[in-house]
């Protein structure tokens, strides 16, 4: 029965078949295998277990964007400090490489297990609306942090005022270059709200400058490499580029590393996003000329005071907004 399904008659054959049938069977198993690593970490420090949160207040999902992401690190930093301070359970999760499906998956996991609230980047706001409506729905209140979804039922957010961000780096860049400049944009995404916010208010600020011109906009996908990868390729395309915006974390070491493959480190005008070490490194040399920073460890303390407000029975603000400011050289400590 099995050869004539196969019809195949001979042995060689019918042995080829089969090993061919077995090698599928072994790639679809991997697919399955590395696909759900994708989008799953375990948390290292913290057991999965029911009976580990049965005598804290409350069991809270945090998602994150990127497993590894030294932002994503520092929002878990300030959340975990607030969460040890109310006597709730943190799980977080994060996808081990950017992911836009993720968060979503691991929203329907939060859902499905019945965690007490659920805390969220929304990156696309019109695929999440849904999964964060059927949430609420169910009993759990959702908090978007760091990239909102205001059509969904989230209950707040808690956020940097992105658009008034890229406004800042907007007139640093202006200060920097006397309001002359040939720009290229990395942004680490271009469908996701935060980073197309901060754009769009650096956009608006030129606006009023006729000789600052963006040259390209391109997206890094929240990574050093392709980061370092677009601002090279512009470099080459347009030789009088003479200043660069990054929008997220890794966008500006990225930008660094380009420029000084180029050259033509130093010599070019830098604002940059999030005072990585790498990134006030660059700062102290020269190689960047501005950062605007961020306060992410407030982002994931306030996130975590707000749902337990909820969770109590307390009304919230629906819209928190945090400030950012501009880091310049002059503002660093002296190195010996």
């Amino acid at each position: 029965m099995f050869r004539a399904f196969l019809g195949i008659e001979s042995t060689a054959g019918r042995r080829a078949a089969i090993a061919m049938i077995a090698l599928l069977i072994l790639t679809l198993a991997l697919s399955a295998y590395f696909g759900y690593r994708a989008y799953r970490l375990p948390i290292d420090d913290q057991p999965l277990d029911t009976d580990a949160y049965r005598g804290q207040r409350y069991h809270l999902l945090l998602i994150g964007q990127e497993a590894d992401n030294p932002y994503w690190q520092r929002i878990l930093t300030g959340a975990r400090r607030a969460a040890q301070a109310a006597d709730v359970y943190l799980d977080y999760r994060a996808p081990s490489t950017p992911d836009p499906e993720a968060p979503q998956k691991l929203i329907e996991w939060g859902t499905f297990v019945r965690v007490d609230g659920i805390l969220t980047p929304g990156l696309d706001p019109q695929r999440y609306a849904p999964v964060i409506d059927r949430a609420v729905a169910a009993g759990i209140p959702v908090i978007t942090i760091d990239t909102d979804a205001p059509a969904s039922r989230r209950i707040a957010f808690v956020g940097t005022y992105n658009y008034y961000a890229g406004r800042q780096a907007a007139r640093e860049l202006v200060r920097l270059t006397g309001g002359r400049a040939r720009i290229g944009i990395i942004t680490g995404r271009l469908d996701t709200s935060s980073f197309a916010e901060r754009v769009q208010g650096f956009l608006d600020e030129i606006h009023a400058y006729p000789e600052m011109h963006v040259l390209a906009i391109e997206a890094s996908d929240l990574s050093r490499l392709f980061a370092a990868e677009k601002a090279s390729q512009m470099l080459q395309k347009y030789p009088d580029l003479n200043a660069f915006f990054g929008t997220s974390a890794l966008d500006g070491p990225g930008i660094v590393d380009a420029l000084r493959r180029h050259g033509r480190a130093g010599r070019v005008a830098v604002v940059a996003f999030d005072d990585l070490p790498e990134t006030v490194a660059a700062l102290h040399s020269g190689t960047i000329q501005a950062i605007v920073v961020q306060n992410p460890e407030l982002i994931g303390e306030y996130s975590i005071h707000l749902m337990v407000k909820t969770l109590s029975g307390q009304p919230v603000a629906p819209l928190n907004l945090t400030d950012t400011h501009i880091l310049r050289h002059r503002q660093l400590p002296r190195r010996n």
